[in-house]
């Protein structure tokens, strides 16, 4: 009876060590499955670092470009302020040479009306003229005529 309780003992404990083998061998596969895991993750992680070193840079980058737009705006609009008030300021003068420059045309017309006016009156002077230069030498001609006249009565 001993004997057998020890067999019993003994199956037991053979039972035992096959549930703690069992254990050992999920526990193992397990903890491969973990330091595999860790591998992976740890190279997940050194490619996360070197993806946030890369971003930082590309940010670095991106805030120095921003400064640079930043600047480049700021100049802009003060050249953008600049040409519109010269902007302004010449559409005031074109504003202002435009009147002149209709002053000048209405002129221009008046004096081509004067000069058209004067124009019929210096052909009429000349009309005039002429007339006067005929009748002036028609009237040369007869007293002439009367002077050689007279003088003839004179002699007779």
């Amino acid at each position: 009876r001993e004997n057998q309780e020890v067999t019993r003992e003994l199956l037991k404990v053979k039972d035992r060590l096959i549930e703690v083998e069992r254990n050992n061998a999920t526990l193992q596969a397990e903890k491969q499955a973990l330091k595999t895991q860790l591998k992976q993750l740890e190279t997940q992680n050194i490619n996360l670092q070197a993806q946030i070193l890369a971003l930082q840079r590309q940010t670095a980058s991106l805030q120095e470009h921003n400064t640079t737009l930043q600047t480049q705006n700021a100049k802009l609009q003060v050249e953008h302020s600049t040409l519109s008030s010269q902007s302004a300021s010449l559409m005031t003068q074109n504003s202002q040479l435009q009147n002149q420059q209709l002053s000048l045309e209405n002129e221009n017309e008046s004096l081509m009306k004067e000069k058209e006016e004067l124009k019929l009156l210096y052909d009429s002077l000349i009309k005039d003229h002429e007339k006067l230069a005929k009748l002036h030498e028609h009237q040369a001609t007869e007293y002439e005529a009367l002077i050689n006249r007279h003088g003839s009565l004179k002699f007779t």
